[in-house]
């Protein structure tokens, strides 16, 4: 199981969005809650480390889970302002950085990081539990080995296109579904 923690940075109705440099997709500031730190601290330092904006935590939209992921997933998604620091992509983290107006998302964003853009734009707080049944496409090599050749620096282009067209796409009716209801 896997605990990582994301923030929906919101500035005059737009999103902070990091491009990967392994895939070239854009997603929300995430990564990996480090040993000894709260999950609302990884969330800050994570912001930081890939996009050089330092933010304040203005409320927990919820968790994603992702069990057919790369493991188990859990995703503690948290609603950020900006308050500080310079727009840059950080090197070895991003290749961009930049704000998106909410109707004008690129194209490339896999579709597990859109339900949380639009859980911030909507006001959730704290309700927002959802299982996005994300499932690494059996026809890949597998994820470890994806990783490998990606820590070497030889991701094949088809293998990054061919994420586009699996990712960044609207989810189907049986792969996300909220687990709270609201009444």
């Amino acid at each position: 199981m896997s605990l990582s923690a994301h923030a929906v940075v919101i500035k005059d109705e737009e999103i902070l969005l990091v491009q990967r440099e392994d895939f070239k997709v854009w997603v929300l500031p995430e990564g990996q809650v480090e040993k000894g730190e709260s999950v609302a601290q990884a969330a800050v330092r994570e912001v930081s480390e890939e996009t050089g904006i330092e933010v304040v935590l203005t409320g927990l939209l919820g968790i994603y889970f992702m069990p057919h992921w790369i493991g188990d997933t859990h995703n503690v998604v948290f609603a950020a302002r900006p308050v500080g620091g310079t727009l840059q992509p950080q090197q070895g983290e991003a290749d961009d950085v930049r704000y998106f107006r909410v109707d004008r998302l690129p194209e490339r964003l896999p579709w597990w990081h859109r339900q949380p853009i639009r859980d911030a734009i909507a006001g959730v707080r704290y309700n927002a539990v959802w299982q996005q049944d994300v499932r690494w496409p059996a026809d890949w090599i597998s994820a470890r080995e994806v990783f490998a050749l990606r820590d070497q620096g030889a991701l094949p282009a088809s293998l990054i296109h061919a994420s586009w067209e699996v990712w960044c796409r609207e989810p189907q009716p049986d792969e996300q579904w909220r687990e709270i209801n609201e009444e």
